[in-house]
């Protein structure tokens, strides 16, 4: 796929031996070599701020979507990162209900994250990020020993 090809539309198909499926036509939209996918960007975390409990909401969408870092003594800023050396909590200062309507309004929603783990747990289901509009997980971003997982709740999963 080159640069050329931004905003072509796609679909897919899935065949056995039952038959085949045909997904929904989706567009295609191309970025540059270090370069990240801005069409419909949310929130937009870098990781940069170097000191302090704030996490500054970088996407320019609207009012910001910053996170508070609650334990900051259980962090460590780096250069264009956090360590989080303990359970911390690090949560949105408002409501993201920017966010939440996005992913209600468009059924669809990407998250980009580098995660590099010193520790694997042993225990399951360590949280990484989880949204919510407090009538309970929408996603959630999981460590599971040396496993990353997703779990997406809709309104058609409960569990």
């Amino acid at each position: 796929v080159s640069p050329t090809e931004n905003g072509t539309v796609y679909s897919c198909e899935v065949s056995n031996y039952a038959g085949m499926v045909e997904s929904e036509s989706v567009d295609l939209f191309v970025t540059g070599i270090n370069s990240r996918v801005t069409n419909g960007l949310q929130v937009l975390y870098n990781f940069n701020e170097g000191s302090g409990s704030l996490i500054f909401d970088q996407s320019g969408n609207g009012e910001p979507q910053n996170l508070k870092i609650y334990k900051s003594n259980k962090i460590i800023w780096t250069p264009k990162a956090l360590e989080i050396k303990d359970s911390s909590l690090i949560n949105s200062e408002i409501p993201p209900s920017r966010l939440f309507n996005s992913i209600i309004d468009n059924n669809e929603f990407t998250i980009e994250a580098w995660i590099n783990t010193k520790y694997i747990s042993d225990t399951s289901e360590s949280k990484i990020i989880t949204f919510s509009n407090n009538a309970g997980n929408n996603f959630s971003l999981l460590q599971n020993a040396d496993i990353f997982e997703i779990r997406v709740w809709t309104t058609e999963t409960n569990d």
